[in-house]
């Protein structure tokens, strides 16, 4: 299956008090770990009072490069006055720190709720700041960060899984759904352009504190505009084309949303559905994924398998918002 190692297995309290402490701060000794499986978050306090968040980045999954990129996207949209929460400078002159072979990076402590994405007032604000983040990244690229799209994702994962956890008695459908979900997205994305996207734009990564702020940048990459909004819409058919219908017309205060992007929508669906099996299927081997995952199971893929055809039936169908 998987035989990755616990790649955080070093990562005790003191090392992350003492990365702290080489940025310039002290703790008071107060360590607290984040819910976070990717990446390991920690809410440390200080003795002036207050707490920050640092973020250890795991081992092998971007070049140092890649994380810089991300810090400096940060900063530059901070000081554009976007309302994203950028990490803080330390001593080194850095908003990163080597500490016992990890990449950390520090933020302030913020404190604040999800918006609820059941009110349609929320949905058109988000809409309005993901607008906001497309317009000035629009012209924005990254060197060292590379250009994932969709169609690669999901053939990335897809032999991943067929490689390592789907059943064998599973794998003709499920190379057969997949190779369908990948026709038909291939010939959806073909006149899409691409640009600077979040990347993971979830309840998670959003936070009201004074006003909307974005946060986890981590998977930022160059993408599709529909990708940062997808995520937003949950709920029947009728309800997502009103949700939908409120995102886009806040988007559209400060960017034209390509709507050549829509039939999209259910595709993108399926390939985040196929990378999210293969991400856990990934880190299997650290226990906190098999206590988080415990339904992550070969013997499940039939269930799965139905899931994707599910949505690979919708994607030959129009995707309607507000009054249409």
């Amino acid at each position: 299956m998987n035989s990755q190692q616990n790649v955080f297995e070093a990562l005790t309290p003191d090392v992350v008090i003492d990365a702290i402490e080489q940025q310039g701060y002290y703790s008071d000794g107060r360590c607290y770990p984040l819910n976070s499986y990717e990446n390991r978050v920690y809410q440390v306090g200080l003795e002036e009072g207050g707490a920050l968040i640092a973020k250890f980045y795991r081992p092998g999954r971007w070049a140092l490069a890649q994380i810089e990129e991300e810090a400096s996207l940060l900063a530059a949209l901070s000081q554009a006055g976007l309302p994203v929460v950028a990490p803080l400078i330390g001593e080194n002159g850095s908003a990163l720190v080597k500490q016992a072979g990890f990449d950390v990076a520090l933020y302030p402590k913020i404190i604040g709720q999800a918006p609820n994405l059941e009110d349609l007032d929320s949905l058109y604000a988000i809409g309005e700041l993901v607008g906001r983040l497309h317009a000035w990244t629009e012209p924005y690229r990254f060197a060292a960060r590379h250009a994932l799209m969709p169609l690669e994702q999901l053939q990335t994962s897809a032999n991943y899984l067929l490689e390592c956890w789907v059943p064998t008695a599973q794998q003709a459908d499920f190379r057969q759904i997949v190779a369908e979900i990948g026709a038909v997205l291939a010939e959806q994305a073909m006149a899409a352009q691409s640009l600077v996207i979040h990347g993971d734009l979830h309840l998670g990564n959003m936070l009201v504190a004074d006003g909307i702020k974005l946060l986890d940048f981590d998977d930022a990459r160059m993408g599709f505009a529909i990708e940062d909004l997808f995520l937003l819409l949950s709920g029947t058919e009728v309800e997502q084309r009103q949700q939908l219908s409120e995102v886009i017309e806040g988007y559209e205060q400060y960017r034209e949303f390509p709507r050549s992007e829509l039939p999209m929508l259910h595709g993108l669906r399926a390939v985040r559905m196929v990378k999210y099996l293969a991400w856990i299927g990934r880190r299997w081997a650290e226990p906190v994924f098999q206590q988080a995952f415990p339904w992550f199971q070969p013997g499940d893929w039939k269930t799965h398998n139905n899931d994707l055809k599910q949505l690979l039936l919708a994607m030959d169908k129009p995707i309607l918002f507000g009054g249409q």
